[in-house]
């Protein structure tokens, strides 16, 4: 039970809204957590169903979604951040990959303008391969 609204206690439940109001010592006036009003003077309003929930329950859970809806949006612009970092990253690889596509391209056709051009063809003379079939034996 909470002393809140002035010279009015909130309790959690009827039964201790009645104990509170007419206790001699105290003498208060009480309101349940369902909305019913409890007054020393002998009036009582409210008097809501239990399938009814009261104002007060009605905020609290107003309250709850409230702040589930602050821890969403909170985890909704990380999201967006890190999509958007990720979206930097996807645009710098695609450029990269489309320069390795440029420069491979580039390097076949190098390729192909060197063994097309019959200046550029170095014949091996035999003494060469004879050479190097001896150069295991001086390896080791």
């Amino acid at each position: 039970m909470e002393y809140v609204f002035g010279s009015t206690f909130v309790c959690a439940d009827a039964e201790t809204a009645k104990l509170v109001t007419f206790n001699p010592a105290v003498r208060m006036r009480c309101v349940t957590v369902e909305g019913d009003v409890y007054d020393p003077s002998g009036t009582m309003s409210g008097g809501s169903s239990p399938t009814s929930s009261g104002i007060l329950i009605q905020m609290q859970k107003l309250n709850e979604i409230t702040k589930q809806l602050e821890k969403c949006k909170g985890e909704l612009r990380e999201l967006m951040n890190l999509m958007e970092s990720e979206g930097k990253k996807t645009e710098e690889a695609r450029k990269l990959k489309q320069q390795l596509d440029l420069k491979e391209h580039e390097i076949g056709l190098s390729e192909g303008q060197i063994n097309s051009n019959s200046h550029s063809k170095v014949r091996c003379p035999e003494s060469m391969y004879a050479h190097a079939r001896l150069l295991p034996r001086f390896k080791g």
